[in-house]
């Protein structure tokens, strides 16, 4: 397991490493458009390999280590039912060029749910008025 203190130095990903390979890999998504602006940044990506959409949860590194919120975040890559959106894949060490310069990120690589997630339907059709109400139901 990584350690959210373990300093990480990010290595290129070479194309000719992922041949064969039928998840979509960080050379074949395409960053389409910012979805949440929340605490970390969610992007809509999209793999022509798979013909298919993800959300991309970006969490750019502090102080050059791993977030910690990342490794926790990745403890749900196993979960599999139909009510909890599936992560795919996730990244610990990402070079991302913004601009002129290099940034080191992580990300999760997770389904796409078109409509949002459940609090901005909460929010839009009032199922849950009381916010204390809905987050102990659902924990």
């Amino acid at each position: 397991m990584i350690k959210p203190n373990r300093q990480t130095k990010c290595q290129p990903v070479h194309p000719k490493n992922l041949q064969g390979s039928t998840e979509a890999s960080s050379n074949d998504l395409k960053v389409m458009k910012l979805i949440s602006k929340s605490r970390f940044q969610v992007y809509l990506a999209y793999s022509e390999k798979n013909d298919q959409e993800y959300a991309m949860k970006v969490f750019p590194y502090k102080d050059g280590q791993i977030r910690s919120s990342y490794i926790h975040e990745t403890r749900m890559v196993d979960l599999d039912h139909p009510n909890i959106i599936k992560v795919y894949k996730t990244k610990d060490c990402q070079v991302v060029k913004k601009g002129d310069e290099y940034n080191q990120s992580s990300y999760l690589l997770m389904e796409y749910a078109p409509y949002g997630d459940f609090s901005e339907i909460n929010r839009e059709i009032g199922f849950f008025r009381d916010e204390k109400l809905a987050r102990s139901y659902f924990h």
